[in-house]
């Protein structure tokens, strides 16, 4: 048998279905004796078992996400991409007297921009907190 929108069992047939469907608007059965599925009670007591062994800060954050996303509905969400942060960075670099930025990627089929992005954008933050040094290739031709 065929499931119904709410998982009760619904003959195969199109006659033997069109004959049920008629019983059910005339009211010789009603589609209380179908049997229904209990997904949403398990579904909300597996929701309860969750929330108990999350930690507040946990289910703070998952609520915020779902309440960015159903207020967005399907708009990007509040939280800025990699390259929305990289956009705003080489502004404000532009602001101060950047003429031009180049990336190249060796590989372009293997390289997704959000990727690229959040790399150029570790090794900027790597840069502005001092966890960098000089390189030393002992070459006399370069000047200081």
């Amino acid at each position: 048998m065929i499931k119904g929108p709410n998982g009760e069992r619904r003959k195969a047939d199109v006659v033997g279905n069109a004959v049920l469907v008629a019983r059910i608007a005339t009211g010789e059965v009603s589609d209380a004796n179908v049997a229904t599925s209990n997904k949403g009670k398990s579904g909300r007591a597996g929701a309860h078992a969750r929330a108990l062994k999350l930690m507040p800060e946990e289910r703070s954050k998952i609520a915020s996400t779902a309440a960015n996303t159903r207020w967005n509905k399907g708009a990007t969400a509040m939280v800025k991409t990699e390259c929305q942060k990289l956009v705003d960075r080489f502004a404000a670099k532009a602001a101060s007297g950047l003429v031009d930025v180049k990336f190249f990627v060796r590989n372009p089929d293997e390289a997704v921009h959000e990727q690229v992005c959040q790399e150029v954008n570790r090794l900027y933050e790597a840069v502005e907190r001092g966890d960098v040094a000089d390189l030393d290739f002992n070459d006399s031709r370069v000047q200081q």
